[in-house]
């Protein structure tokens, strides 16, 4: 811990006639402000503090996993939509991502496919809009859902 330095100003002496003459409070104050206090390597009273950033300057947490990593997880969970957290993490670790199984679920939960049956219907949804889906897709989200020919 830094040692405190008190440093006496030169009116410091005035102070001590003041004190013994006249009112003790106003000379205990007046040597207050006469001298000076620094605090070696830490902050002390009287700095001048950095504003608070506004939150359009506020930065993000700095563990937030990035949107193309994010963007990955999905393309990985709606190519193969019954596979589950663990077996998700597993392949994007082949792909060069390294998530925990936890960090994917939070993924999925936000982008509301957390289930395999939210995933399953995702699958769907983009069929109707004219995308191409792969035959595994197709008898992945047959068996979620449970459909029949």
């Amino acid at each position: 811990m830094a040692a405190s330095i008190i440093k006496p100003s030169p009116e410091d002496a005035t102070s001590n006639a003041v004190d013994r003459a006249g009112s003790t409070q106003s000379a205990t104050r007046q040597h207050l402000q006469n001298i000076d206090l620094t605090v070696e390597g830490t902050r002390w009273f009287g700095q001048r503090l950095t504003p608070a950033p506004s939150r359009s300057e506020r930065k993000t947490h700095p563990q937030t996993t990035p949107a193309a990593v994010a963007n990955k997880v999905i393309e990985v969970a709606l190519s193969n939509p019954i596979w589950g957290c663990c077996k998700l993490a597993v392949e994007l670790r082949q792909h060069g991502i390294l998530l925990s199984s936890p960090t994917v679920q939070k993924i999925l939960i936000k982008h509301r496919m957390g289930s395999q049956r939210e995933r399953a219907t995702q699958v769907l949804e983009h069929t109707e809009q004219g995308h191409a889906i792969s035959l595994h897709q197709s008898m992945q989200v047959k068996r979620i859902l449970r459909l029949k020919d």
